[in-house]
């Protein structure tokens, strides 16, 4: 039985939700230094039964002045729970849920909440990667796991720059679709209120 092809393209965007009161010095801001267009190809039996691992797929650098944050990763389709379909070669099988990427946060204090690989969900659900979504949340301070105090990534990167990874593993059942598929992901950053 042959598989077809599956070109799975990411446009990650961040959101950067700052929130800025000057006279108390508070803010949060969030960069990437790495391109937000990742490709992952499945054209062989091997990469569908394997996977593909993208290390260090982008980095995210994190400046907080003044206040705690937290931080958060979901996608945004136009067909909730389903990658965007920009091309089909075929239509046998099924649609490719978002939840076969798997991502991963990193940095050198282990600090993220979310230890290894996580499926991902839709941003109406978010994964939490610092922090949670009910405020406010208790105070850690860096190197230690859930790091959320005010810090810049150029002065304490081991806490405050994460390197995330991206995995895929779509294996042979279901069959998705052949063709060309993306997906947004929304990195957020925000003041814990």
């Amino acid at each position: 039985m042959r598989y077809p092809t599956i070109r799975l393209l990411f446009i990650a965007l961040i959101l950067i939700f700052v929130s800025v009161n000057r006279s108390k010095g508070q803010s949060v801001s969030l960069e990437m230094t790495t391109s937000p267009n990742i490709d992952f190809d499945f054209n062989t039996i091997n990469k569908y039964i394997t996977g593909i691992i993208f290390m260090n797929a982008c980095e995210l650098n994190i400046t907080v002045q003044g206040v705690q944050w937290d931080l958060y990763v979901g996608a945004t389709t136009s067909n909730t729970g389903y990658w965007d379909v920009s091309t089909q070669y075929s239509s046998y099988g099924e649609d490719p849920p978002i939840d076969i990427l798997e991502l991963r946060f990193r940095n050198s204090a282990n600090t993220s909440l979310v230890p290894g690989f996580f499926p991902i969900r839709d941003v109406g659900s978010p994964v939490y990667i610092i922090g949670t979504n009910s405020a406010p949340d208790v105070a850690i301070n860096c190197p230690n796991q859930g790091t959320n105090q005010p810090g810049d990534y150029h002065t304490s990167p081991s806490c405050y720059k994460f390197n995330v990874d991206m995995k895929i593993t779509p294996g042979l059942n279901p069959v998705y679709k052949a063709g060309l598929y993306t997906m947004r992901i929304d990195y957020v950053l925000v003041e814990d209120l």
